[in-house]
C-alpha cells in the first residue's frame, strides 16, 4: 500500500510541474508579444486637403538691393514700338545771282520703327518698397513716365524722287541731297509725334507693368502696386501659385 501511495503521490508532483512549465512558457509569450506591439511604430498620416487649406509657407526674399538690380535689368526698357512711313514732298525756289530762278521738287518716304518704354536706370532706391502682411509680401513700385527712346530709320526702306527746271547747265544735285537730308530727319520727328497720337505710351505704360511685376513675382512678392508720376496706378498679383500674372486699374 505504501509504495502505490508513493506511487501515485510522485506522479502529482509530476503533473503538477509539467503544468508550472507550461504555464511559464505562455507567459513569457504573451510578454514578447506585448513588449514587441508597445514599441512598433506606425507609420504617420498626411494632413487630408482640408487640413491644409489657408496653410502657406512664408517666402524668404533676396535683399532690397539685389531685387531693384533686376527690377532695373537694362537702363531702358522699350517695352512696345510701331512701324510707321512718313510722306514728304517739298518744292524749293533757287535764287541766281543775275540769272533767272531755278525751282526743285522732291519728294521722299521715310519708313521709321518708333519705341517707347521707360527709363528704369532712374529707378531709386525708395521707388521700391516690399512690405508684409501677415504671410503676403507686397511691393510698390513708383515708375517714370513712359517715353519715346528711340526712332530707327529704314534706311534701305527709303523711297524718294526729285525733279528741277533749271535753264542752266549747273548740276543741282547738291541741292536736292541737301533737301533729302533735311526731309529725313523731319520724317523722324514727325513719326515719333504721330506715335504718340496713335498711343504708343499708353502701351507702353501696360506693358512695363507686365514685365517689371513679372520679375518682381519671381522673387516670390505676391502682390506688386505700380504708381506714374501722373498717379495713375496699376495693381498686379499673383492668383494661382503659377506666375500669371493679373492686372487692374
Amino acid at each position: 500500500m505504501s509504495q502505490e501511495k508513493g506511487s501515485g503521490t510522485r506522479d502529482e508532483l509530476r503533473r503538477y510541474t509539467s503544468d508550472l512549465f507550461s504555464y511559464g512558457i505562455l507567459l513569457a509569450v504573451l510578454f514578447l508579444a506585448l513588449k514587441a506591439g508597445c514599441f512598433t511604430e506606425f507609420p504617420s498620416v498626411n494632413p487630408l486637403p482640408s487640413e491644409q487649406q489657408g496653410l502657406r509657407e512664408v517666402t524668404t526674399l533676396p535683399d532690397h538691393g539685389t531685387i531693384l538690380s533686376a527690377v532695373r535689368g537694362t537702363a531702358v526698357l522699350e517695352c512696345s514700338q510701331i512701324e510707321l512711313e512718313t510722306l514728304l514732298i517739298r518744292d524749293r525756289t533757287l535764287d541766281r545771282w543775275m540769272l533767272p530762278d531755278g525751282h526743285v521738287s522732291i519728294w521722299i518716304n521715310v519708313p521709321t520703327v518708333v519705341a517707347a518704354g521707360v527709363d528704369l536706370s532712374r529707378l531709386q532706391a525708395a521707388d521700391l518698397t516690399i512690405n508684409h502682411l501677415g504671410n503676403r509680401a507686397v511691393a510698390s513700385l513708383q515708375l517714370p513716365a513712359p517715353t519715346i527712346t528711340s526712332v530707327k530709320v529704314d534706311a534701305p526702306g527709303i523711297r524718294w524722287g526729285s525733279s528741277s527746271d533749271f535753264p542752266l547747265i549747273w548740276d543741282p544735285d547738291s541741292e536736292i541731297l541737301g533737301m533729302r537730308t533735311e526731309l529725313i530727319a523731319e520724317a523722324r520727328h514727325l513719326s515719333s509725334q504721330t506715335a504718340i497720337d496713335a498711343g504708343l505710351l499708353p502701351e507702353a505704360r501696360i506693358r512695363s507693368v507686365e514685365t517689371v511685376s513679372r520679375v518682381l513675382l519671381s522673387f516670390g512678392i505676391d502682390e506688386v502696386t505700380v504708381t506714374f508720376p501722373d498717379g495713375q496706378t496699376r495693381q498686379t498679383h499673383l492668383s494661382d501659385g503659377r506666375g500669371h500674372v493679373c492686372s487692374s486699374m
